[in-house]
């Protein structure tokens, strides 16, 4: 066996020191990139999470303005309906007012309401009476006109349609008017 020299004991001794250090360093070393590599991992998955929230916040945002300006033009559009039926209404009544009229009426409901359908029909004449609504065409200037589309009217069906008389606006009994 060989002999082995103090000199070159303490050099094997601090070579064995110089080994476990840089083991212990590499260790450590790897200890901490992992650490790192985990501390980015969770930046990265809270980077993440604050994209996706502020997307929905967004959407939200987005969705909420589409909803609100819908609810308005919908409300304005209603309006815009109700300004409309109301001109027509006047318009209506202008010209029952304006003048004397002989008008075929074709029917007298509770429950049913057709104002709705007759935006821009002039002809058509709607009458809230007597807990009514009451709705009759035509605008003739004598009794004969009227007559001959109430004629019509019974022959498409309508056999309870007659002649109503509006004298300034207001209804009149045929029989006063003859008279």
């Amino acid at each position: 066996m060989a002999n082995i020299t103090d000199v070159q004991l303490e050099r094997y001794k601090k070579l064995e020191k110089d080994i476990t250090i840089l083991k212990n360093a590499e260790y450590n070393n790897a200890q901490l990139y992992s650490e790192n590599l985990e501390e980015e991992r969770k930046k990265t998955n809270k980077f993440k999470i604050a994209a996706i929230a502020f997307g929905l916040l967004a959407l939200l945002g987005v969705i909420s303005t589409y909803y609100y300006f819908n609810t308005k033009i919908q409300e304005q559009n209603v309006a815009l309906q109700k300004i409309k039926k109301e001109t027509v209404s006047a318009e209506n009544e202008m010209t029952l007012a304006e003048q004397d009229v002989y008008a075929v009426q074709i029917g007298a409901f509770v429950k049913r309401d057709l104002s709705l359908y007759s935006d821009g029909f002039i002809n058509f004449k709607e009458i809230k009476a007597e807990g009514f609504n009451k709705y009759a065409l035509g605008n003739f200037a004598s009794l004969d006109e009227a007559k001959a589309f109430r004629s019509e009217l019974v022959a498409l069906g309508i056999k309870d349609a007659f002649i109503g008389f509006y004298q300034n606006g207001v209804r009149q009994r045929i029989e006063e008017v003859e008279e």
